[in-house]
């Protein structure tokens, strides 16, 4: 299904399907089912008989944190007469505990609101023999997906691990028959040839007669045998000809080839036998060989040095004279804790990846380290074990944005 339809399609599921949460330009408390009077400090006023609290979530020198005044009878109360507390529980299961401590005429939160600030809210208060509490939500970068939309959008979701990055030099060369296991066929006797089995691109099978020659001297027929199993890759015989030492078959072992590659002076110094090879197949780089070859001079036109990995090829799934571009790993690293690159989105200049639990679908800001090109390596913002988006993670960014889920400080 190409991008496009895929797209279309998904978009025309959502809409009828997802129920996304939408998130106010300040920390808003959607989808509670309430709607609080706005307090004199412009935070939100929870109202429990004459007793409230104005609560509001404010960023502070770069940190986020919840501040709150107590009143009761509209009457502003000292700070140290109130107990609060409030638990944070986010869409992986987290929960933040919130202590708060007296800091001029209100309280304030002891505790930095780690990201992301996407959460269900219990907000818990004693004055004096009267204890209070209030939950609601506030949800930020989160939408709804049901599983038959998720599936039609072909979105793919794996789980946070481990994972090796590699350092690579990309080359690019050719896949060659493998010169070791190339076979010339002739006739031992100079004859006239009687008979040819097989035709170019034939297979054939170790001790398979692929062509009779009538030796001139004795006019006994000599069987020409296949000495491996191979393809046929040349023939330049046929019947009635008379030959002596030509080359009348060729056939070709293709259970092993030849990765030819070149490289140039800038990168040769970090070649070395044994690197791991990596061919490119479409998005994926696939473990290939080994480097078995570096040759012992450079060309002298364009300066490029032969290098070689011998790959096995026992299913026939490449063939000689295919262009191709392959990594050297010349360095590799194991990480904690990794992404897959097709996973990432900007999203509100933040680099992020979706997690997902159950139907609902939430942007994750991420600390991103190394990369090679396949993985990301992940330094903080993500748990292993969390379940992300790793294919078509741009159409969950596409529904939240459209369904105006984004947010912002």
């Amino acid at each position: 299904m190409n991008k496009f339809l895929q797209t279309f399609i998904f978009l025309v599921i959502t809409l009828f399907t997802s129920s996304t949460l939408f998130a106010s330009d300040d920390h808003g408390h959607e989808g509670s089912g309430h709607e609080n009077a706005m307090g004199v400090h412009g935070g939100e006023i929870f109202a429990d008989d004459e007793f409230s609290l104005e609560v509001v979530l404010k960023e502070d020198a770069g940190s986020v944190l919840i501040r709150a005044w107590g009143y009761y009878q509209d009457e502003l109360l000292r700070p140290e007469d109130i107990q609060l507390s409030v638990e944070l529980a986010r869409l992986d299961g987290d929960k933040q505990p919130i202590s708060f401590r007296v800091d001029d005429d209100s309280l304030l939160s002891n505790d930095v609101i780690s990201t992301p600030h996407s959460f269900d809210v219990t907000l818990s208060s004693q004055y004096k023999s009267q204890i209070s509490q209030w939950q609601f939500q506030n949800y930020e970068g989160r939408t709804i997906i049901s599983e038959s939309a998720a599936h039609a959008a072909g979105l793919m979701v794996e789980e946070v691990g481990a994972a090796s990055l590699h350092e690579s030099v990309t080359l690019y060369g050719r896949i060659s028959a493998n010169g070791e296991q190339v076979y010339s066929l002739s006739s031992r006797y100079a004859g006239l040839v009687q008979r040819v089995n097989v035709s170019e691109g034939d297979k054939v099978k170790k001790g398979d007669v692929v062509a009779i020659v009538e030796a001139r001297d004795t006019l006994q027929g000599i069987s020409i045998r296949s000495p491996a199993d191979g393809v046929v890759t040349a023939r330049n015989v046929n019947v009635g000809m008379l030959v002596d030492e030509d080359i009348l078959i060729e056939v070709t072992n293709i259970d092993t080839l030849w990765l030819d590659l070149d490289a140039f002076p800038k990168d040769l110094s970090r070649l070395a036998l044994g690197q791991q090879v990596l061919l490119h197949d479409a998005a994926e780089r696939l473990p290939i060989a080994t480097l078995s070859y570096i040759a012992s001079g450079a060309d002298i036109h364009t300066r490029s040095t032969r290098i070689r990995a011998l790959i096995e090829n026992p299913d026939a799934t490449l063939r000689p004279g295919t262009l191709v571009r392959a990594d050297i790993v010349v360095s590799e690293k194991d990480v904690p804790i990794a992404v897959k690159r097709t996973a990432t989105q900007d999203y509100q200049g933040k680099v992020v990846v979706f997690i997902q639990v159950g139907d609902a679908y939430e942007a994750r800001t991420i600390d991103v380290g190394m990369s090679d090109g396949e993985w990301v390596e992940v330094l903080g913002g993500l748990a292993p074990g969390t379940f992300y988006v790793t294919e078509n993670s741009f159409l969950v960014k596409a529904d939240i944005l459209k369904s105006g889920a984004s947010h912002q400080h």
